[in-house]
């Protein structure tokens, strides 16, 4: 047996201390603080295995397609620990690794050993399905990126969410080749990486080549990304300009040159080309105009195009009626509304340098808003009939009469007659209505009628008004024209000697009274003046 000494003991500590030095030497220690600027904070959508960055204002800012686990736990935490090439469960290892919570990390898919040619292709071809333990996995770059750009104590919100909670969307993954560069991370920024020379050029594209004229142009149609998958807009250059005010072919190039040090370039032909429909103003939705009035169906109508020439002349008219099927073109400036109703005008102009159509439909309602027109066949002349009649319907009041716009439109049917009985009482009469023939005498009739629609300008339902006698007598005539009522012929008699020299004729006639003893005359004398 080995004795034991104190310079064996120191000997062995010497050995232990060596071995804990090597073993430490192959990952870096937990970093104190960060590059970073502390900008950013990070959201992990379990739902869709995403994990998008935020500036402090809330801006999205990038993307990165990950996996996540069943185990990763959803809450607010705060990154408290950086390392490099950290031991993982397998033994594996995690090139770039921030610490979310306890034993949960943000760290590149998993390698064999601690080398960046010993990735396994399986795991990270499974990036953006759940496969992981519970960590958060990522690309190189993506991992790289979050230990660069966030120090510690970088807010990391972890949830269950969907794809609507994604604004940036999820970027898509490259696919390893297990044939090709087995074992390399696509995205790893070393410059040993085989991938830099393998078909992984930046990609710059231009989503449309014809732009329109008088509309500015900041290139924003340009977008640029890497192999994986990260903007590299920014770091585009540009050459030539574009004229978006002057029809014409403007040529472009673009170049790029990522962080890894790829480069592409494109050239594209920018066309500049009036593509818009002309402009027409002035066309309203609907207006209301009158019955038999005129309307300039261009006056306020003006066209032009985005090069600024005037197309007004170049507008062509057409109007279609009330209760037609088809639009008629119009020439002249203005249109009389010779129906009530509704009339469509269809306005339409076409861009002479591209061809292009803009059409607009103005609707016009007209109406007849005038005092309406009461007339009579008897010019509202006296009436008579006979009381034996009984009654008087209010048809029979109306044989005579019309109610009518100046349109034509008619409203029979919507006038009212009052009639004023010899006693004073009214009555009032409607369509299916009758008066009562009680006693004989003098009876007021009032025709009235309101137009329907409201006159705008005096704000007001305008009516007419016709008033006739009526006069019921004690006989069995029908209704007639009081001056053709029939008048009954007294019988002839003899005169008489009174022996004062005169007649019995003549003393009658002096009375003025017949054989009965009433006074004829006076009462024909009282129908007259009724009359």
């Amino acid at each position: 047996m080995r004795k034991i000494t104190k310079r064996n003991i120191f000997a062995g500590l010497l050995a232990l201390l060596l071995t804990v030095s090597s073993l430490m030497s192959s990952v870096q220690p937990a970093q104190a603080a960060a590059t970073g600027s502390g900008d950013y904070y990070l959201k992990v959508n379990k739902g869709t295995n995403v994990v998008t960055v935020y500036q402090k204002d809330g801006t999205p800012y990038t993307a990165f397609t990950c996996s996540v686990g069943y185990a990763t736990p959803v809450g607010t935490f705060y990154t408290p620990v950086k390392y490099r090439w950290w031991t993982l469960d397998g033994p594996s290892y995690g090139q770039y690794c921030t610490r979310i919570t306890g034993g949960f990390l943000f760290h590149s898919v998993w390698y064999y050993q601690q080398q960046k040619n010993a990735q396994s292709y399986r795991q990270y071809n499974k990036l953006g399905t759940t496969a992981s333990h519970g960590c958060v996995r990522l690309t190189v770059a993506a991992s790289k990126w979050i230990y660069d750009n966030c120090p510690l104590k970088t807010k990391v919100i972890i949830f269950n969410g969907s794809s609507k909670d994604d604004p940036l969307g999820k970027p898509k993954t490259i696919t390893v080749d297990e044939s090709k560069y087995m074992g390399w991370d696509p995205t790893d920024p070393d410059k040993d990486n085989p991938y830099k020379t393998y078909n992984n050029k930046p990609e710059i594209k231009v989503s449309q080549k014809t732009l329109v004229l008088g509309k500015p142009f900041a290139g924003g149609n340009m977008s640029c990304k890497d192999s994986g998958g990260f903007e590299c807009t920014d770091l585009v250059n540009k050459t030539g300009t574009v004229n978006t005010n002057k029809e014409g072919d403007y040529p472009v190039t673009y170049s790029v040159v990522d962080s890894w040090g790829r480069t592409n370039t494109l050239s594209v032909v920018y066309k500049v080309r009036d593509t818009e429909k002309p402009y027409m103003k002035g066309v309203t939705d609907a207006i209301t105009r009158t019955y038999d009035s005129t309307y300039n169906v261009k006056a306020k109508v003006k066209a032009s195009n985005i090069q600024g020439q005037d197309l007004t002349s170049k507008i062509k008219v057409a109007i279609k009626k009330p209760h037609e099927k088809e639009y008629k073109t119009y020439k002249k400036d203005t249109y009389t509304f010779s129906k009530v109703g509704t009339y469509k005008i269809r306005y339409t102009v076409t861009n002479p340098t591209n061809q292009k159509v803009t059409t607009k439909y103005q609707t016009i309602v007209v109406v007849d808003m005038s005092k309406p027109i009461l007339t009579s066949e008897y010019d509202w002349d006296a009436l008579a009939v006979g009381k034996l009649t009984k009654t008087l319907s209010y048809e029979q009041l109306m044989e005579d009469v019309s109610a009518t716009l100046s349109c034509g439109t008619k409203l029979d049917d919507s006038v009212v007659i009052t009639v004023k009985k010899p006693d004073g009482e009214s009555k009032t009469l409607k369509p299916g209505k009758s008066l009562k023939l009680q006693d004989t005498g003098k009876y007021k009739v009032t025709y009235t009628v309101k137009n329907p629609t409201k006159n705008t300008r005096k704000n007001e339902y305008l009516s007419a008004s016709k008033s006739r006698a009526l006069y019921v007598v004690d006989s069995d005539v029908q209704l007639c024209l009081y001056e053709d009522l029939p008048v009954e012929e007294e019988p002839s008699q003899e005169p008489t000697d009174t022996g004062d020299g005169q007649t019995d004729d003549q003393s009658t006639v002096d009375q003025g009274t017949d054989a009965t003893g009433e006074q004829q005359s006076g009462e024909k004398d009282s129908l007259q003046e009724n009359k």
